[in-house]
């Protein structure tokens, strides 16, 4: 059998539906990410988590960061999309933020997801305000 006739042979092939399906992308859920640490470290703390966040970021997306001052310490708020899969990474990250000398409290925690703002009433009808 020639070379050519390979090519017609596999030029008609049709691969079986089964195989061409793709799963669906997993949905990303909010989270927050929120750490008390020392004004001075500032700058070594964006740094810190920065470099872990780019180590295992695979899905994981920042949304937003807010820093609030408390006294001489700042209180840092990550928001992040990350994908329930990847949850070990939010895990990973707070468990490094814990190990440095000026952090003072860190934790994470899952946000919830904003819902449509509508009132019930007695009568279950949809009401918005």
């Amino acid at each position: 059998m020639h070379i050519d006739q390979f090519k017609t042979i596999f030029s008609s092939f049709q691969p079986h539906p089964a195989l061409a399906y793709a799963a669906p992308q997993e949905l990303a859920k909010p989270y927050q990410i929120v750490a008390i640490y020392r004004g001075q470290d500032t700058a070594f703390i964006e740094t810190l988590v920065n470099q872990e966040l780019q180590s295992i970021q695979a899905g994981i997306e920042i949304i937003s960061k807010d820093l609030q001052q408390i006294g001489n310490l700042l209180r840092i708020g990550i928001h992040l999309k990350c994908p329930s899969s990847r949850r070990n990474a939010i895990v990973k990250l707070v468990s490094r933020l814990g190990y440095e000398a000026g952090i003072r409290s860190v934790w994470w925690r899952s946000e919830s997801t904003q819902l449509h703002p509508c009132i019930y009433n007695s009568g279950s009808r949809c009401n918005n305000h």
